[in-house]
Parts: structure tokens; sequence; C-alpha cells
């Protein structure tokens, strides 16, 4: 498979200081583009406050090798920018490598179950699993 361009963004709400972590995959370059992200609470947020009361930073931009070194990336961010809920809008994540769980505050791997989808959440405050 070919390198592709891909981007970590950090997404953050100016009112309430809530933030959320995501990627994008063929990143163009316009770093000043409008999407802010796709998570549900976000995007409610996002009509409630009015765009520009949310500030877009990339975190990271280069060339990777498959999806799933983005996603580790992504994790790892989310993990190190502690956007996770209830501190954050990331509520799922599709890749939670068990070494990057263990890394995380407290060392400590704790998952909610989103009721929705069956995906799990890290919660670093909890350290059991909840449905």
């Amino acid at each position: 498979m070919s390198k592709f361009r891909g981007i970590i963004y950090k997404t953050t709400c100016l009112k309430n200081r809530m933030s959320y972590v995501g990627k994008q995959i063929n990143f163009k370059g316009n770093r000043e583009t409008k999407y802010l992200g796709s998570n549900e609470e976000l995007q409610n947020d996002i009509k409630r406050l009015g765009s520009e009361n949310f500030k877009k930073k990339i975190l990271v931009d280069k060339f990777f090798k498959n999806e799933k070194e983005l996603d580790e990336l992504e994790t790892e961010y989310i993990i190190k920018e502690k956007t996770l809920y209830p501190n954050g809008y990331n509520r799922t994540k599709r890749c939670w490598p068990p070494d990057l769980a263990a890394r995380s505050k407290g060392g400590k791997k704790a998952v909610i179950t989103n009721k929705r989808n069956g995906t799990g959440v890290y919660d670093p405050k909890s350290s059991k699993t909840r449905n």
C-alpha cells in the first residue's frame, strides 16, 4: 500500500474548554478547513454556540504507511491531550491497543461500552467495565 498524507487535529471549544482529537485522511493541506470533527456532541455544540467559538489546531501533519498507523497515533493523542469524556468530546475509539491503554493515566485499563454500537471507550477515572 502506498503512503498517504494524514493529520491529527484538536478542536477546542472556546466557551466550555472541551476538546476533540480527530484525524483526516488524504489531507490536502488546507489548514483553515471548516471541518471541526464528527462527534455528535461536538456537532451539537457547534450548531448551538457557533463555529466561531471553536479553534482547530493541527497536531501532526505527515505521510503514513497505512490507516492503522494513523489510528494508533490518533489514540495516543487522545490520551496525551486528555480529550476523553468527561474532560473532552472523544467518546469511542476503534483502535485501543492494550499497550496504549495501559500507558494512560494510572496505568489502569477501564472500558465503558457504548450501548448503541458496542464499541469501547477508555475511561481513565474508572477501573471497571460498565454497560
